[in-house]
């Protein structure tokens, strides 16, 4: 679907999740970093970034993403347990 419409966002943002589900943290971390990129405000994008970054160790960015995803939609439980759930982590 990327090569198709490269410029789809749910298609990079997916190509993220399939490179995250193959353990390829920096190529899924890109691709949910593009649909971003075409959709500043695509807020699975940012969760998904996030979900990326806290794999790959990088936890202080990750919080950024799911602060971002909470920002866009504050009333998702998800989204917020996320960033409650990593900031805890973060503290100790």
């Amino acid at each position: 679907a990327t090569q198709i419409k490269p410029d789809w966002p749910a298609a990079q943002n997916n190509l993220g999740f399939a490179y995250g589900n193959l353990g390829k943290w920096k190529e899924a971390i890109a691709a949910h970093q593009e649909a971003i990129r075409l959709k500043p405000d695509y807020t699975k994008a940012h969760f998904a970034l996030g979900g990326a970054l806290e794999a790959k160790g990088e936890k202080q960015t990750a919080l950024e993403e799911y602060g971002e995803s909470e920002e866009l939609e504050p009333n998702n439980q998800a989204y917020r347990e996320a960033y409650e759930r990593l900031s805890e982590q973060l503290k100790k």
